[in-house]
């Protein structure tokens, strides 16, 4: 990181299909905020690969404007190590917690897929793979095991630093309220941008499958190769090909964005009333207090949730 004075650390952790590219745009563009060069948000590599300071902060080119530097994350809040690894590194990060209805975001989550070409079927069907993969141990891979987590990953955060230093703000939030991103800007600690939320991820499908295969090949390979090449490359070559990666992944994305084409979601997933009432009856379950955690109205923005008395 350059400069002798490093500003406090930010960490927006969440789940994918929480509108977090779009509030990751948002931050990007407040002039006291710094976030990852060349990547949306940084992936932790698997031991024996080192992380230390030098190497997280290397992602980071703050400037005497920068009031903090951090990323809006997907991956960290289910990644044990690495967020024990953040937390005790930087013990007095601000942390804000992005969330989403479960049942909207496993919708979401399954609409990404079928667009990607990784699903076939329904969401009912999609329900039954997770059920039939046994993925419990790794609740990431499942639609339904990443809305399973809300609840515990706030426990762990609740018990390993103080309250002051989390913010909460939901999905629902984002899209209804103009004035969430200034809360979340004064949590921060930041002048408010007045600048509207992001519009990002809209609700498209591959005009050309073949298109749609070729990025998502491209995206799964350099991902893997990155990973691979952590450990072997110095640190000023990995720069390089950091730089020329992210070079690639934007010609790649205008490639992506050229070949969707915007639809209506409703007319593509129709979930099923009973399939509704089995999720809401399985979160009602596994997210029982939630609420309280959080200190929101959680059933006034996800009618299913029954507050526990």
């Amino acid at each position: 990181m350059n400069g002798t004075t490093k500003p406090p650390l930010f960490l927006v952790f969440s789940f994918p299909k929480c509108a977090t590219t779009s509030l990751d745009v948002s931050l990007r563009a407040h002039p006291e905020l710094c976030l990852p060069q060349n990547c949306k948000e940084i992936y932790f590599p698997s031991p024996p690969s080192p992380w230390d300071q030098d190497w997280f902060e290397g992602h980071f080119s703050p400037t005497e404007s920068h009031s903090l530097f951090g990323e809006v994350t997907t991956e960290t809040f289910f990644h044990d190590r690495a967020r024990t690894w953040l937390l005790e590194t930087y013990p007095d990060a601000k942390i804000i917690v992005l969330l989403r209805d479960p049942i909207e975001r496993m919708t979401s989550h399954y609409f990404h897929a079928l667009r990607r070409g990784y699903i076939k079927g329904s969401i009912a069907e999609a329900l039954e793979m997770d059920d039939s993969l046994e993925i419990g141990n790794d609740p990431t891979l499942s639609f339904r095991g990443i809305g399973d987590l809300y609840k515990p990953s706030i426990e762990w955060l609740q018990a390993n630093i103080s309250s002051a230093q989390i913010h909460f703000a939901l999905f629902e939030e984002l899209m209804g309220d103009p004035n969430t991103v200034r809360r979340i800007e004064c949590f921060l600690g930041v002048s408010p941008s007045g600048g509207a939320l992001a519009s990002e991820n809209r609700r498209r499908l591959p005009r050309s499958q073949l298109v749609s295969s070729a990025t998502t090949a491209f995206y799964q390979i350099t991902q893997r190769l990155t990973t691979l090449t952590r450990p072997i490359f110095p640190r000023a070559l990995r720069d390089i090909l950091g730089r020329q990666r992210f070079r690639m992944t934007k010609a790649v994305r205008s490639l992506e964005e050229a070949n969707m084409s915007p639809v209506d979601q409703k007319t593509l997933v129709d979930v099923d009333s009973e399939t509704y009432n089995r999720m809401a009856n399985h979160y009602n379950k596994t997210l029982s207090g939630l609420d309280q955690l959080m200190g929101k109205d959680l059933n006034a923005y996800w009618p299913w949730f029954q507050p526990r008395s």
